[in-house]
């Protein structure tokens, strides 16, 4: 907020001092935010396929539904399907952390899911790399086919295998 002041030599009205109140710099701040946010052209979604997964999805079980659901939130801006955390690429021992599931259990899901191409591993070094097919879900970029927006946002770690996929079927 400014203070207007008339200046007697010319007549002119000079703004003569400024004060921004804490909630004012909040909504300057805010407004800042979404500007830079609005100018990066930034796609803020991973693009999911309709028909692509129409016909995987009858092959799935609700833990393999979910195991997907849960890795969307690892893929990248134009990362071109890599599945990474922190600048890092996910590998075995981080996917058993994010699904909550023992070693045997998480090759049985991710075998699955290379079985069906969703997944797919490609070895790098001494580990193995993973990526999410682009042709079922990818971010950045968009194929000229129907798709659905699933926004990323914060992750939900209470959220349970089993029950992940319903939510997708809800929405």
């Amino acid at each position: 907020m400014s203070i207007p002041m008339i200046n007697t030599l010319t007549g002119e009205t000079v703004n003569v001092a400024t004060y921004l109140t804490e909630e004012g710099k909040r909504a300057r701040e805010e407004r800042q935010r979404k500007t830079a946010y609005r100018n990066k052209k930034i796609i803020p979604f991973v693009a999911c396929y309709l028909d692509p997964i129409k016909e995987v999805t009858q092959h799935l079980t609700l833990i393999e539904g979910g195991a997907v659901m849960k890795l969307l939130h690892y893929l990248k801006q134009n990362g071109k399907g890599k599945l990474s955390t922190e600048g890092k690429p996910l590998n075995q021992k981080d996917l058993q952390t994010i699904l909550g599931r023992g070693a045997t259990q998480t090759k049985q899901i991710v075998k699955r899911l290379e079985y069906l191409s969703i997944l797919i591993s490609i070895k790098e070094g001494r580990s193995k790399v993973f990526y999410i097919n682009e042709n079922f879900h990818c971010m950045g970029k968009l194929l000229k086919k129907p798709f659905t927006k699933l926004l990323k946002g914060r992750r939900v770690n209470p959220l349970i295998l089993d029950t992940a996929p319903l939510i997708r079927l809800i929405a």
